[in-house]
């Protein structure tokens, strides 16, 4: 994990938005949050639920005369 990373002084910011494709903001953004909150805060927070705008799609069933 590049934030991560850049904490413990393995990378510079500037490597880091090379690898992440961010800003340099973005990163400076993302350490505060990571070293305020800890790692699991990057972790999505709609893990494991199913979209709010997801259709139920339901499937046909045997006709049983």
């Amino acid at each position: 994990m590049y934030v991560t990373k850049l904490i413990d002084g393995h990378i510079t910011v500037k490597e880091a938005t090379l690898c992440l494709e961010f800003s340099e903001r973005q990163i400076l953004k993302l350490k505060k949050w990571v070293l305020n909150e800890g790692p699991a805060f990057l972790t999505h927070k709609n893990k494991g639920r199913k979209p709010a705008q997801q259709e139920t799609t339901y499937l046909p069933t045997k006709n049983q005369d």
